[in-house]
């Protein structure tokens, strides 16, 4: 079984990739998603990250304080890196996991904007990058996120620029509007297929 990455910058359109090869019948596993799952409801994990940002990481219900950690982490490289050291071995052993419950298939994507900075590359066959224009990006966040500007560039800042990840995979899905999203992951589904 492959185990395929899809990266790119925030807004570049992972997701909707993602979820074209979902349409043909491909597992996704969506890094985030999964992130946030295990730090509302891993005990364990939940502990590490009081210690380390303060008990209001959780309300008094137990409940993930996003808004909270994202104040602290997004300014500050630092305590970013804390919390990807604190959080991504969870993520690899539930993606580890996740793939011998999908180990009969020919192959499957791990969904994660972090790739290389989490190191995650070292598990995965092939990396594809989805791109899109600064611009278009920019303003997809704010329509998404109902963020201003500097907000989403401040979150931009804290991942490698789109030149970067090109550089260390050559597989790339344009996502600018003007080439057919549909075509060109039909055309690695097959590659990653065989057929």
């Amino acid at each position: 079984m492959l185990k395929v990455g899809i990266t790119g910058g925030i807004g570049s359109g992972k997701t909707t990739v993602c979820k074209v090869f979902e349409a043909l019948n491909v597992p996704v596993y969506y890094s985030d998603q999964r992130a946030k799952d295990l730090m509302r409801n891993n005990p364990v994990l939940k502990r590490k990250l009081q210690e380390t940002f303060g008990n209001s990481t959780y309300d008094h219900h137990g409940n993930l304080n996003s808004a909270y950690l994202a104040s602290i982490v997004f300014p500050d490289q630092h305590k970013l890196n804390t919390l990807n050291s604190i959080v991504h071995p969870f993520v690899l052993e539930d993606f580890s996991s996740w793939c011998i419950d999908h180990n009969k298939e020919k192959y499957v994507i791990l969904e994660s904007a972090i790739i290389f900075e989490s190191g995650i590359e070292s598990l995965l066959d092939h990396i594809v990058i989805v791109e899109a224009p600064l611009e278009i990006r920019i303003n997809r966040i704010i329509d998404r996120d109902k963020v201003n500007r500097d907000d989403v560039v401040q979150r931009m800042n804290t991942q490698l620029s789109s030149e970067e990840k090109i550089n260390l995979s050559k597989l790339i899905i344009f996502n600018d509007g003007k080439l057919s999203l549909i075509d060109q992951v039909l055309s690695f589904h097959k590659g990653f297929s065989g057929l």
